[in-house]
């Protein structure tokens, strides 16, 4: 795994799965449980899209070579493999 989706499981930030708080724990009545999606589900805001350029002037050219900004997109882990080898033949 990429060392954000490490780090977001250590902070316990609901990566894949939804998960439900229980205010009054260690009681887990589901009448009380405030459910929280889970992160990549979540679309993120066209406004914050439209403004990347200028929340993120030094990666944006890398954004919008690799993510297709005219698509909703999602909240999760993006990455380059650049540690890339050829797969040998057989």
């Amino acid at each position: 795994m990429g060392a954000s989706v490490v780090g977001m499981s250590e902070l316990k930030v609901p990566i894949r799965i939804q998960c439900a708080y229980y205010p009054n724990y260690p009681i887990e009545d589901p009448e009380e449980a405030v459910w929280q999606p889970a992160l990549m589900t979540l679309q993120i805001p066209e406004e914050i899209i439209a403004n990347l350029f200028k929340l993120y002037p030094d990666e944006w050219d890398d954004m919008n070579q690799y993510t297709d900004l005219t698509q909703p997109v999602y909240f999760g882990p993006r990455f380059l493999n650049l540690n890339v080898t050829e797969v040998p033949t057989l």
